[in-house]
């Protein structure tokens, strides 16, 4: 139940327009398995469906948050959903802070 509540959890909050239409067809074809699936063997799963019907309001308030807040752009996120592994460097202040320092290259 808890794995089907935050399937949808996480899209309803975190997933553009734009975005879903590019990916369309798999997320539509993968949501009609599990909807298929909590109908017809795993009907206790179908208790996230109610739950994510009854807490529509404060979830929408908190994709307006999360919406308001964020960073990057839906190219960006694309490439997390490239159906290629796309391999890209790790930022600047990152990649600072996974470089070795010297008291550790001393042991």
């Amino acid at each position: 139940m808890h794995s089907v509540k935050n399937r949808f959890l996480l899209r309803m909050k975190n997933i553009t327009g734009d975005l879903y239409w590019r990916n369309f067809f798999s997320i539509t074809a993968r949501d009609i398995v599990v909807i298929g699936c909590c109908l017809i063997w795993e009907h206790t799963s179908l208790r996230a469906f109610a739950f994510l019907f009854g807490n529509w309001r404060s979830v929408m308030e908190k994709r307006r948050e999360i919406m308001r807040r964020r960073r990057v752009s839906d190219e960006y996120m694309a490439d997390w959903f490239a159906f290629e592994p796309v391999s890209k460097p790790a930022p600047k202040k990152f990649a600072a802070a996974l470089t070795p320092t010297r008291a550790t290259k001393q042991r």
